[in-house]
């Protein structure tokens, strides 16, 4: 058994290691450990058990991490033992495994603006942007596509299916549509296959079902919405729903936002007036809110001053009851002697 002298001080618990990799398991012997312990100091006592049991020296430079209840330890035990309501009467299993470094970005894929949304399908990435536009890449990073059509930013996008060289995908915008569209993969083309118009205010998120044949969108109008995703063309949503603006194949970014950089700036411009005027309204609101509270409050308390006016006349009639009857007493005494 390891010694735990080290770290003999101040109120015991009782604590079992626990763990699911086999290769570093110790004996499931309860023993005592200080309430204050932190990670640190249980990484060295761990390793201390292990080089007890085992002559192979690899676990020397593994670094542990540790829960209880599912949930990490980052701060003293008897701390954490109180904040997932754990009594320190009971032995407490505290579950350990290899710790790995977090991990580290690969590769950088620059926008013009806020990236909103992010979707990966196979080998391909769909980024939503607040420049109002979609964009397409591989895995490995390489630009495929700037698509533009929405005339506010775009705040999330969806991959719907990917069949025989043509995949179809949807974007959600502040510019309160949604916008179907068809991906030509040999031909690296895109198409807007239909424009969904119904919310009233800007949508914030879009979602696609399992079977690929419908999808949701989500607004600040407090609607959610169901379209279907069909990339089929009528005649009768071809001049609501359907845009027949076609994307050309696009070797650079800055190809197409030289062409676009007056819309988009008005697209800028007005989404940030939306936003001004959003927040705005729910300063007003709040607004409201505390001229309520405050009249509610002055009502309250001219009411506490009335009741408070009504005790102290109150107290002052009875005393002066009090003392009239008390004189008529010393009256009525002076009269009889």
């Amino acid at each position: 058994m390891a010694s735990t002298s080290s770290y003999s001080s101040g109120t015991q618990i009782q604590i079992r290691f626990i763990t699911k990799q086999d290769k570093y398991s110790v004996a499931d012997t309860p023993f005592a450990v200080p309430c204050s312990i932190v990670s640190d100091e249980l990484n060295a006592l761990l390793k201390e058990l292990l080089n007890e049991s085992s002559s192979d020296d690899a676990h020397k430079s593994i670094i542990f991490d540790f829960a209880i209840s599912s949930v990490l330890l980052r701060q003293a035990l008897d701390k954490h033992i109180s904040e997932v309501g754990l009594s320190t009467e009971n032995i407490i299993d505290i579950e350990y495994f290899e710790k790995f470094p977090s991990p580290e970005p690969e590769d950088c894929l620059m926008h013009d603006d806020w990236v909103s949304s992010v979707q990966v399908r196979g080998d391909w990435i769909l980024s939503g942007c607040y420049d109002n536009n979609v964009y397409l890449w591989t895995k490995k990073g390489k630009h495929i596509l700037t698509i533009p059509g929405h005339t506010g930013a775009v705040k999330s996008v969806a991959w719907v299916s990917q069949n025989n060289g043509i995949a179809s995908f949807v974007s959600a915008s502040h510019d309160q549509t949604a916008m179907l569209w068809e991906w030509n993969m040999a031909e690296n083309s895109v198409e807007c296959v239909h424009v969904c118009r119904g919310h009233e205010r800007s949508l914030e998120s879009v979602a696609v079902d399992e079977r690929a044949e419908r999808f949701a969108t989500g607004g600040w109008d407090s609607l959610l919405k169901v379209w279907s995703a069909s990339l089929h063309r009528t005649d009768d949503n071809s001049l609501e729903e359907t845009s027949s603006k076609k994307s050309k194949k696009t070797s650079t970014k800055s190809q197409t936002r030289e062409k676009k950089k007056g819309k988009e700036k008005e697209g800028r411009k007005r989404r940030r007036e939306e936003e001004e005027n959003e927040k705005k309204e729910e300063e007003e609101e709040n607004e409201g809110e505390k001229k309520e509270k405050k009249k509610e409050k002055e009502k309250k308390k001219k009411e506490k001053e009335k009741r408070s006016r009504r005790r102290r006349r109150g107290r002052r009639r009875r005393g002066r009851k009090k003392k009239k009857k008390k004189e008529v007493e010393e009256e009525e005494e002076r009269g009889e002697a």
